[in-house]
């Protein structure tokens, strides 16, 4: 007879202390209550509104069950209701987050349990804060546990305004839908968590990517109380009220359908429907295939790689496999082993070799490459034709260097095999008006004879290149690259500019050419003063030479009305102890609604933002200076704090010795600052060129309540994108 455990022990006594009827057990299996259709990897609490429509129709129209992953609780985001920072306004969030999930009909959250430390821009940034392993891992294990069909996520491109957490949570997700089929990944969840190996079908990103399959879903249909499922992510979004989403609630209007694209699949291309992402998952036999280059450019008569993957999902042995590929005329796939069987849960991963046709010609359009499988056993058949595209490159290539987030990022879309999201980019290059900056552009010979190449800088009119043109012997296999010193005009400017790189061959005849843009940003240079200017709020006095102006033009986000109503001007001056910045702002309409208590989050309402970069075109802020000035709080006082940068928090703490004041005017208000080179963690030496930014933030609502985020509009020098979060798009300055 066995033993009864403690529990079930304790439970009949107490039952029959009652007089209730002992609870019969069942021969049944309890229901799954982890096993999940849908799962949606973000950053922070919030970040779900990009697939809430899609998670409510889901959730509450089909009865899936819907799994959010989140990596953080948001501690380091702004709060619009209270005083909460760190952790405790990370529990404010989670407790938002869990009522915005109840409206969706979802009940599944998990956290990765990282730290929300600050904005930024930088993946690379993010993961070495929150260790990619670590977090790669949680992720893992929630993926064998939860066995979602389906994952969502961010596109985790570094584009302008992306935030590098949102990059990170895109990353991961990608990475995951490998290495939770892959038993050699995280082998411990294995032996010591009781967890199994497993396969998601297919992993979207938000969005319609050009050129990529995707789905368009409709969220216009109706739950059971007749609300739209877009009109319920709005009621639900608008719980995350410390982050400014109360007036959410009041959707009106015709849906949009939310779009995903498909960035990895296990299943063949034909079972993708193009409006549902739940659809075609059944796989025969529980039988998945999936077919990706490890070469994604093959030249012509040259040899690439792919990765063929092959899993057996169900419960019995597929004991052959026989492998047909289908190809345009003159390919060939080779590699497959002669006799292969399947065992059930078994997982094989295939390296196979693509020989191209030397007389393809190179070009943009994609060549198909599928592979149909045959499999099964004496007593039944199953077939599957997994499909992958590849492009035919030049022997001799070219591609301007771009800024090293983007580098990274085409290098880990060749790693995960999904290099045709690679493009998504241009190659951008930041260079300052008036200044010398470097370009460098990298040459493959993909032949095996030694090639000489010439390559020239086609720029606009006024630009200079130093030398004017590079020759190099590059051998068979080479990757050499050349570089450039290049100056734009002092007058150039602030804007994308596109150039190109001419390739000759040793006749000079032009063979090919590669794009580049150069993302043009100011520059001035700074003078030292013998006598410092009285830091009053009053500018008068200045003596300082350097003037920058930034109009109602620069804008950066949202909308101005001419100069009136946002526009600065700004005097710059150092000296062996501080550097001076006095800025004259215009604004109609003045609000200080920033309590005493409450100094933090700059961006809420009417403030100022001076950011320095000790070395210019930093990737992350963590290495730099960046502070927030309020130019009053409620009681009259001008205030400000350092935010995501090298020392966060009130500068009394981390800038001790900033001095600040402000004075009101006519037609808007007046700061003036003395920033301590301690703080900003440079030394004052003649020829120093700094990174360097001024912005404005605005907000014009006269009633706007203590601690309400009224921010409406942004301006700044150097305007970009998210350009507070990207120190390699900041202007720079050169002391005098």
């Amino acid at each position: 007879m066995h033993r009864l455990t403690t529990g079930f022990a304790l439970l009949l006594g107490i039952s029959l202390l009652l007089g209730l009827a002992p609870l019969a057990l069942s021969a049944e299996s309890p229901p799954d209550l982890l096993k999940t259709d849908l799962m949606v990897v973000v950053a922070h609490p919030d970040d779900e509104g990009m697939a809430a429509a899609a998670m409510a129709r889901y959730a509450l129209g089909e009865g899936k069950t819907v799994a959010t992953v989140h990596a953080t609780r948001g501690e380091g985001g702004g709060n619009e209701v209270g005083t909460q920072l760190g952790p405790a306004l990370g529990q404010l969030r989670e407790a938002e987050l869990r009522a915005a999930l109840r409206v969706m009909g979802v009940h599944h959250l998990y956290f990765l349990d990282k730290t929300d430390w600050a904005y930024t821009e930088s993946a690379k940034a993010t993961l070495d804060k929150w260790g990619h392993d670590d977090s790669l891992g949680r992720l893992v294990r929630l993926i064998r546990n939860l066995r979602p069909e389906v994952m969502v996520t961010f596109f985790p491109a570094p584009t302008g305004g992306q935030h590098g957490h949102h990059q990170a949570a895109g990353i991961l997700a990608t990475e995951a839908f490998d290495s939770a089929a892959d038993p050699a990944a995280f082998p411990d969840q294995l032996k010591r968590e009781g967890l199994r190996p497993w396969q998601v079908k297919r992993l979207f990103y938000v969005g319609e990517r050009p050129g990529v399959e995707h789905v368009s879903l409709d969220v216009s249909g109706k739950a059971v109380d007749g609300r739209s499922f877009a009109e319920i992510a709005s009621e639900a979004m608008s719980r995350h009220q410390s982050q400014g989403f109360g007036g959410f609630g009041g959707f009106r209007g015709p849906p949009r359908p939310s779009t995903f694209t498909l960035a990895k699949s296990a299943l063949p291309p034909d079972t993708l429907s193009k409006d549902d992402l739940l659809a075609g998952l059944n796989a025969p036999g529980g039988f998945l295939a999936t077919l990706e280059p490890e070469t994604y450019r093959v030249p012509p008569g040259g040899i690439g790689a792919l990765r063929l993957v092959l899993m057996n999902t169900g419960d019995k042995p597929l004991d052959f496999l026989s492998f047909h590929p289908q190809l345009p005329d003159g390919w060939g796939v080779f590699g497959f082993p002669a006799l292969l069987g399947l065992q059930p849960g078994e997982r094989r991963v295939l390296p196979l070799r693509l020989k191209a046709p030397a007389s393809v010609p190179p070009g943009p359009a994609e060549i198909p490459i599928e592979i149909r499988i045959r499999a099964g056993d004496f007593n039944r058949n199953l077939e599957i034709a997994p499909r992958t595209t590849v492009k035919v490159s030049p022997l001799v290539e070219a591609e301007v260097i771009p800024l090293p987030a983007i580098v990274r990022y085409r290098e880990w879309t060749r790693d995960q095999r999904i290099e045709r999201f690679a493009g998504a980019l241009p190659s951008c290059v930041p260079l300052a008006a008036g200044q010398p900056g470097t370009v460098m552009v990298q040459l493959t010979n993909r032949g095996v004879k030694e090639r000489r190449l010439s390559v020239r800088l086609d720029l606009p009119d006024g630009w200079k290149s130093e030398p004017p043109s590079s020759t190099v012997a590059v051998p068979g296999g080479g990757r050499p690259v050349l570089s450039f010193r290049v100056t734009p005009p002092v007058d150039a400017k602030v804007a994308d500019v596109p150039f190109t790189a001419v390739v000759s061959d040793s006749e000079s005849k032009p063979l090919l050419t590669a794009e580049g843009v150069a993302q043009v940003t100011p520059a001035t240079e700074v003078s030292r003063i013998a006598a410092a200017p009285k830091i009053d709020g009053d500018l008068d006095d200045w003596k300082a030479d350097s003037e920058i102006r930034i109009p109602s033009t620069n804008v950066v986000q949202g909308q101005f009305g001419g100069n009136s109503d946002g526009s600065a001007s700004a005097r710059l001056a150092y000296d062996d102890r501080f550097f001076y910045v006095g800025v004259r702002v215009k604004d109609e309409t003045v609000v200080s609604n920033i309590a005493p208590d409450d100094i933090k989050a700059h961006w809420r309402t009417d403030s100022v933002e001076i950011t320095v970069d000790p070395q210019p075109r930093s990737e992350a802020t963590l290495t730099t200076f960046k502070a927030g000035i309020f130019p009053w709080d409620t009681a009259g006082k001008v205030r400000a704090a350092r935010d995501a940068d090298a020392n966060p928090g009130p500068i009394e703490e981390t800038a001790p010795g900033m001095r600040l004041a402000s004075k009101r005017t006519t037609d808007g208000y007046m700061i003036e600052t003395a920033i301590p080179w301690s703080a900003i963690g440079a030394k004052p030496e003649s020829g120093k060129r700094l990174g360097f930014n001024l912005l404005l933030y605005d907000g014009d609502r006269k009633d706007a309540r203590v601690g309400d985020g009224i921010g409406e509009g942004r301006l700044a020098w150097s305007p970009r994108p998210g350009v507070w979060g990207r120190p390699e798009q900041w202007g720079e300055i050169r002391l005098k």
